[in-house]
């Protein structure tokens, strides 16, 4: 083997290669008992407080959102109706915020107009970011939008407070999308509903800056 451990330098030799491994042994041991957990235990807070900084983010836009939307509901039900289509991009648009798909007002029959069963505004965005009117709704094909679980959603939601709906996707855009639905009330009683569409694509964006 190179040495005689019936030498000094031999039983040296042999002692120092011993006490190497036990050092060795007892270091991946220690790591395995203590330093690893550590590690692990510091990785799952970091991810758990990225993800609670993910939700905050969340919940701050969609109370945004919210907020958005009372502004919505208590102007609109104080205008006439010739005024509702010209105001209602500007109190949608967010300065050209993507998050905000579009949004509209949806009348109960007979509210905005007598004689009118359905008589909504909605604005979406085009490819160029930019609001566009959509009539769909108001045709003769369309089923009655106050009969959509969406609309219903937001005539039994208290005041000022959103409903969202369930995520969807439409021939509208290529990105699923939810909706606030509030209620819009006219002298203590119920006017229509409005809407504020979220595109979800944003929490991609959020998570992105996370990471």
């Amino acid at each position: 083997m190179g040495w005689d451990l019936g030498t000094i330098k031999g039983r040296y030799t042999a002692v120092f290669l011993g006490f190497m491994v036990a050092v060795c042994v007892l270091t991946v041991i220690g790591i395995q008992l203590w330093v690893k957990p550590e590690l692990q235990r510091a990785g799952e807070q970091n991810l758990v407080l990225r993800v609670s900084e993910i939700a905050t983010d969340i919940r701050d836009q969609l109370n945004g959102v919210q907020s958005q939307s009372r502004s919505i509901t208590q102007l609109v039900a104080q205008l006439p109706s010739e005024q509702i289509d010209a105001v209602l991009p500007a109190l949608i648009d967010q300065y050209g915020n993507a998050m905000v798909f579009g949004g509209g007002i949806w009348p109960m029959p007979d509210q905005r107009e007598a004689g009118r069963i359905k008589f909504s505004t909605f604005f979406h965005r085009d490819g160029a970011n930019k609001l566009i009117p959509n009539t769909y709704w108001n045709s003769a094909e369309a089923p009655n939008y106050f009969d959509q679980p969406w609309h219903r959603a937001g005539q039994q939601a208290a005041k000022g407070m959103c409903v969202w709906a369930a995520a969807y996707k439409d021939g509208a855009s290529q990105q699923p999308r939810t909706n606030c639905a509030m209620g819009i009330y006219h002298d203590g009683s119920l006017y229509g509903v409005s809407t504020i569409d979220v595109t979800l694509g944003f929490f991609n964006d959020l998570v992105a800056k996370k990471e």
